[in-house]
């Protein structure tokens, strides 16, 4: 009778601890965003879930993000390598470059993402042996990012019990619009804008343009992909808007502390600084490195930005103001080593390795200092380690990011246009090492950042759980988004209102002139009786 007990028991236990078959759609073309859905994949794996990676490979080389779920690879079609190679050995250059207007630094990389996305799409929709098994497996939830729309329209026919959409970053313009979260230019900085004064008509104006150049960007990515997909299965296929807008819950790469406040959704759930790990011990080579002087500053422009493409002044001016300061040993992320006679010859305190630690140096006390191009990554690490950091953004969502983090005030912004000015890097650079109120602020940003009421993995684990088991809930899709500008801002009521008072300060200049000429001739009819 125990026996039977026990068993019923261990029954039970195993139906209620079910584990969920999740699926993430995690297209292989940019580095971070491939590490941070790998990490969801990964965290939702360690939780005891079936986690299947999806990965189209459109640049092989790159990591798959993922080590610890299932993967299943669509391969690269050959001439959308072909084209990626092409763009990527391109000049990049301009990305350091000063001359031009950094919003268009995302419009030019526009011809790439829309090639490379449609044409892998339709390759990836020739594997209809994988799609219809991926189908078979009846996913609890899937999650895909709004970048390469392609997984959207894939969630629409393995039909998942729910959708999780992504945003790598602080959430897409265009994302806020499709699922009804409420845009204001006038105080919350567009997600590839910067810090915007409420008070400054011209940085209004600025951040209107970034938003609406945004939202115009991403709607041009995902056109052809759901063109795709309307040509192969249907006119009646769903628009991605309405797929999107449909989602359970939508994560994002940010975290309110560390942002601008910004009016929300409940189905918005920021799970920022979720690649975080553990830092690792050090090797001998770097336990070396940080010992050579009694300050070490990390130097890292991120994978995307290769260093070695700056201009040569811009090198020699970094390496000058590395120099001022012998004290401290500068570690620089840069991809061509042998390069440094080139520019720093004779800057002892300056070494250049093609890859460090950053994670783990981060958390060593012996790093006093982080000069990071502020990519979402490195704007993270930077923060839950406490390191005051002189941010130089480059393109896309760096400037938000350095501008939050001069916001919050543990970083310092620093416009690239000043790159090649050594005396303005060095004076940067003193106030970033030793500005006492900054230092403290940082070791106090990392205090909130441990001390978070919820850590980003607890809200993807029970968010995504919630999802598998209720699926999409009405009472988190906003209306607003269904609604007309007209009607969205109540411009109808505001029109009717001013034509009602217009009419009735009309019908009283009209009465008040009647009766004042009704009195103007009783007088006249009176002083005609008079005479």
């Amino acid at each position: 009778m125990l026996n039977r007990i026990v068993l019923l028991f261990l029954l039970f236990t195993s139906i209620q601890s079910k584990p969920l078959k999740i699926l993430v759609y995690n297209s292989k073309f940019g580095h971070s965003h491939s590490v941070f859905l790998g990490n969801i994949a990964d965290i939702l794996s360690e939780e005891g879930h079936n986690v299947t990676s999806l990965i189209p490979e459109i640049f092989p080389p790159f990591a798959d993000g993922t080590t610890k779920s299932k993967v299943v690879r669509i391969p690269v079609e050959q001439s959308t390598l072909d084209y990626f190679l092409k763009a990527v050995d391109g000049d990049f250059s301009f990305i350091f470059r000063n001359d031009d207007w950094d919003k268009s630094n995302m419009i030019r990389q526009l011809p790439l993402l829309l090639h490379i996305f449609k044409a892998q799409c339709k390759h990836t929709l020739t594997f209809e042996k994988i799609i219809e098994d991926l189908k078979n497996e009846k996913f609890d939830v899937m999650i895909a990012e709004t970048f390469d729309y392609c997984g959207i329209g894939l969630s629409h026919l393995l039909a998942p019990r729910s959708l999780i959409t992504v945003s790598t970053t602080n959430i897409f313009d265009y994302l806020s619009y499709q699922i009804g979260q409420p845009l204001f230019p006038s105080h919350v900085p567009a997600s590839f804008g910067s810090y915007v004064s409420p008070h400054s008509i011209a940085s209004r104006i600025e951040n209107l343009v970034a938003m609406f150049t945004s939202i115009w960007m991403f709607r041009e990515i995902e056109k052809p992909v759901e063109s795709l997909f309307k040509q192969k299965f249907g006119e009646n296929f769903p628009d991605f808007a309405d797929i999107v807008a449909a989602s359970s819950f939508t994560l994002t790469n940010s975290d309110p502390f560390l942002d601008f406040a910004k009016p929300t959704l409940r189905k918005v759930i920021e799970i920022g600084g979720i690649g975080v790990r553990k830092a690792k011990k050090f090797d001998e080579e770097w336990e070396n490195i940080l010992s050579l002087r009694s300050r070490t500053v990390v130097v890292s422009f991120g994978t995307v930005s290769r260093a070695f493409l700056m201009s040569l002044n811009m090198k020699k001016a970094l390496a000058t103001a590395f120099s001022r300061f012998p004290d401290t040993t500068f570690v620089w992320k840069y991809e061509k080593p042998e390069d440094k006679a080139e520019f720093a010859e004779g800057v002892d305190n300056l070494l250049l390795k093609e890859w460090l630690p950053q994670n783990d140096l981060l958390e060593d006390p012996r790093v006093g200092g982080f000069l990071t191009h502020a990519g979402k990554g490195s704007y993270f690490e930077a923060a839950s380690r406490g390191k005051s950091s002189l941010l130089v953004p480059l393109f896309a969502d760096q400037h938000r990011n350095a501008a939050a983090a001069e916001f919050v005030g543990f970083g310092k912004l620093f416009d690239k246009i000043h790159l090649d000015n050594p005396d303005k890097i060095e004076e940067a650079l003193r106030e970033t090492m030793e500005n006492a109120g900054r230092l403290s602020r940082a070791r106090e940003v990392k205090e909130i950042m441990d001390s978070r009421p919820f850590t980003p993995r607890e809200l993807l684990v029970k968010h995504v759980e919630f999802a598998a088991k209720f699926g999409t809930q009405k009472t988190l899709q906003a209306q607003g988004r269904e609604l007309s500008y007209l009607v969205y801002y109540n411009i109808d009521i505001i029109g009717i209102v001013i034509a009602i008072v217009f009419l009735f300060v009309f019908f009283l200049y009209r009465l008040v002139k009647f009766v004042m000429s009704f009195m103007s001739n009783q007088i006249t009819d009176a002083k005609m009786k008079t005479n």
